[in-house]
């Protein structure tokens, strides 16, 4: 609590689920609104998780700039998947420290059991839907095209040092 009270951060530890992804939508909310915090700090260790809950925790940042907040997002450790190619492109500021890896794949979904055809159809639309949504922001920020953007990983695991991540325009600076 204190962290976030007294220095306006937001921790991110752990894959993102949901009721810790409803939990930092609340705390960004709660930035937000607060008259003495000019800047929200999200700090990223996290494997990634999903992506409808990390597009909502996107939107809830961005819902905070319009309000004149400055986001800046730290990644440490490991920051991949939706934790790279969503949460870390959220920022105004991006910063990875030195020795962090940064993953970034093709948004991926997975289905159990028996599936229809048309079920199937729907799932794939909606996968479709979201991997554009993911290109786009990481394309909007690393300063590539959405082209460019598909062709650096699609169909790869894409790993990444800190110096790369910033060649690659996805952060803004080394800690």
């Amino acid at each position: 609590f204190e962290n976030l009270e007294h220095h306006h951060t937001i921790l991110i530890d752990g894959e993102v689920h949901e009721l810790d992804s409803e939990e930092y939508i609340y705390q960004i909310r709660y930035l937000a609104r607060k008259q003495s915090c000019h800047t929200i700090t999200i700090c990223i260790s996290s494997p990634g998780g999903d992506v409808p809950l990390s597009l909502a925790i996107y939107d809830a940042l961005q819902a905070a700039k319009k309000e004149g907040k400055k986001v800046v997002c730290r990644g440490t450790g490991q920051v991949a998947s939706a934790a790279s190619m969503i949460l870390m492109q959220a920022g105004d500021h991006r910063t990875l420290t030195k020795n962090a890896l940064f993953h970034m794949h093709e948004p991926q979904s997975t289905s159990w059991g028996a599936e229809s055809t048309s079920e199937k159809t729907d799932r794939l639309k909606m996968q479709s839907f979201l991997t554009e949504v993911v290109y786009r922001i990481c394309a909007e920020k690393s300063g590539k095209n959405l082209r460019e953007m598909k062709k650096f990983v699609d169909r790869r695991e894409v790993y990444l040092s800190a110096e790369e991540a910033l060649k690659e325009g996805f952060i803004d600076e080394i800690e």
